[in-house]
């Protein structure tokens, strides 16, 4: 018998690592007008382990033994709805041959995961839908985030954050909004959506609005991983994306040190520099670097920059403070240039 607490802890974590992926998996099956039904099979797996784990001892491998699980009950469902609900066609033709089981299968290559997950991504920052709701809507689906823990984050009571994702779900299944990357022609506006929100997302999590937690490293971590994800994808290696990534790396290296022994926010000034993290700075500077392979130069440049001239310097004191001047000048700029 496995201790209860640790199995929970453990399922929680995977919830939070497995979820996005699963649900993006199926989703893609199932279609975006099944988004609850491929959150009901996740959850409904995770439930499973809950109980079975602590009786049975926790699994070799208990994010396979996930996956497992969520095929087989995919197929439960599959079997149970196929006269009841729209699917998506390949799944309508699947279901006629009776061939559902490869078709489930091959959901959960690792590539074919990495795919699904960016396809829910700009499921979920699609323009048809409101920004908030993009927001609440990946946190919820892609980073495993329960309606309460957005609700603190963005200081809003949960029912509203249930309602915009309610609201959300149906405005998809409505409108029938593809689970897809975009086609070319609207992949620069809709990849743009896709970093406003990520964007969002880690500067929540760097300065929270929940006072209790300054600092939500979860939700920046989240918003990291999936730039990460975009970077690494043809639809994302874009200038603007690295410098997000940029971006984000510069202002992760300083995790350990913005605040003291009491969990109070230091300034840059009081930050000790010696516990910055060198390797995610290194990485900053890299994409910082692929940031500069095209014409535009974005706010999110611009930001980066500030942040990695900050990261160049050994000391308060010794910060080349006209070159962080030019770029805020530059930055004053170029916001007023995208709000007129």
């Amino acid at each position: 018998m496995a201790d209860g607490p640790a199995v929970h802890a453990l399922v929680d974590h995977l919830f939070r690592r497995e979820s996005g992926k699963m649900v993006s998996a199926l989703t893609r099956v199932f279609g975006s007008d099944n988004l609850d039904l491929a959150e009901d099979v996740v959850q409904e797996t995770l439930v499973r382990a809950l109980a079975q784990w602590p009786l049975g001892g926790v699994p070799a491998n208990p994010a396979g033994w996930l996956y497992q699980a969520a095929k087989h009950r995919a197929i439960d469902v599959l079997r149970r709805e196929r006269t009841f609900r729209r699917f998506a066609p390949d799944l309508t033709r699947q279901l006629e041959s009776a061939s559902v089981m490869p078709l489930i299968d091959n959901l959960f290559g690792e590539g074919q995961i990495e795919d699904d997950t960016l396809r829910m991504m700009f499921t979920c920052c699609h323009p048809g839908l409101p920004f908030e709701s993009q927001i609440a809507l990946t946190l919820k689906i892609l980073c495993g985030f329960s309606s309460a823990e957005i609700a603190r984050a963005f200081l809003t009571q949960e029912a509203a954050i249930q309602k915009r994702l309610y609201r959300a779900r149906q405005k998809i299944k409505d409108d029938h909004l593809g689970f897809e990357v975009p086609a070319l022609a609207e992949l620069p506006a809709r990849r743009q959506a896709v970093l406003s929100v990520l964007y969002l997302m880690f500067n929540e999590g760097y300065s929270a609005s929940f006072a209790e937690q300054p600092i939500r490293r979860d939700v920046c971590l989240e918003a990291m991983r999936l730039c990460k994800l975009l970077t690494e994808h043809e639809c994302g290696r874009d200038p603007s994306t690295f410098a997000l990534m940029a971006l984000m790396c510069l202002h992760a290296a300083r995790f350990d040190a913005r605040l003291d022994s009491d969990g109070n926010l230091l300034t840059m000034k009081y930050q000790d520099r010696k516990r910055w993290s060198r390797p995610l700075m290194a990485e900053g500077f890299h994409y910082l670097d692929l940031s500069a392979s095209g014409d535009e130069l974005t706010e999110m440049h611009l930001e980066a920059g500030i942040a990695g001239t900050h990261c160049l310097a050994d000391s308060y004191e010794h910060t080349d403070w006209d070159a962080i001047i030019n770029l805020y000048d530059r930055l004053t700029i170029a916001s007023q240039s995208v709000c007129s």
